[in-house]
């Protein structure tokens, strides 16, 4: 009896809901990654790795987001009428299939560490570091740097060069950066927009248009909540992490050049 009831029951509760809220139906949502092993993707509240298909109501919209494995980056989804982004939100009119694309990380270039909230006492305004983990320099030149807002685009100048196995700091106002870091030397600003305190997407293009990295922070945990208004910075523990995962990210510890007793790291060269 048990297990016929178990058998039995996926039907009459998609029928309860159906007739609940008043919906047309149900859709059967096809899911792939390609290639094999080089990413997944998120959606309501389970992560698929590879070939997979559920069932869906109609008329209620899916959240989707593509999640790079290390070493990859998010190159685009098989539906070319869907924005080209990590995260969407889909509501097919029927049954729908799609697939989400990766491809090898450019020369190995990171999001590694942001100051998006900085202490008063110790005010360089918002930066991001970029980390090149790969044997070879990387010309940044023509790439873009954005926020969620597609309309706040810094594009990096000619001769952005990072260094292999080095970092480049993008930052808000290269007159305080400078101030505050008189050893940094590869820099290039000065940004045009800000970074939110309260957590945002961030996202990095290379000069084809490819993205080539991108993460949501935030201020809460998982994320450690010390890089918001306490002065550490929101730095990424490995280089070859996942840095879309909050458990890859920590507050920095190492003592910031100041008699404050606050902290800071800042690993740029």
């Amino acid at each position: 009896i048990i297990s016929t009831f178990i058998t039995q029951r996926p039907a009459y509760a998609t029928s309860h809901i159906l007739n609940k809220f008043a919906l047309p139906g149900t859709l059967t949502l096809f899911l792939g990654i390609d290639p094999p092993s080089s990413g997944r993707i998120r959606l309501t509240s389970i992560t698929i790795d590879s070939a997979w298909s559920g069932t869906y109501f109609l008329t209620v919209p899916i959240p989707l987001t593509a999640v790079p494995a290390p070493g990859y980056v998010f190159a685009g989804w098989s539906d070319p009428d869907l924005p080209q982004e990590p995260s969407v939100t889909i509501d097919p009119g029927g049954n729908y299939g799609v697939i989400a694309r990766f491809t090898p990380a450019a020369g190995g270039i990171v999001i590694n560490e942001i100051n998006y909230n900085s202490a008063p006492d110790f005010d360089p305004e918002d930066w991001v570091e970029f980390q090149n983990s790969s044997a070879q320099p990387i010309d940044m030149s023509g790439w873009e740097f954005k926020d969620e807002d597609d309309a706040h685009v810094f594009t990096f100048p000619t001769a952005s060069v990072l260094p292999a196995g080095g970092y480049l700091v993008l930052c808000g106002n290269q007159t305080l950066f400078t101030a505050r870091f008189p050893g940094v030397t590869n820099y290039v600003g000065n940004m045009p927009f800000g970074l939110s305190g309260s957590g945002e997407l961030l996202r990095l293009y290379d000069a084809s248009g490819v993205l080539v990295d991108w993460l949501i922070y935030d201020d809460e945990p998982p994320w450690p909540p010390e890089p918001d208004g306490q002065g550490p910075t929101l730095e990424l523990i490995d280089a070859s992490a996942d840095n879309a995962l909050a458990e890859n990210w920590a507050a920095s510890i190492a003592p910031r050049p100041s008699s404050c007793s606050c902290y800071f790291s800042m690993d740029a060269r």
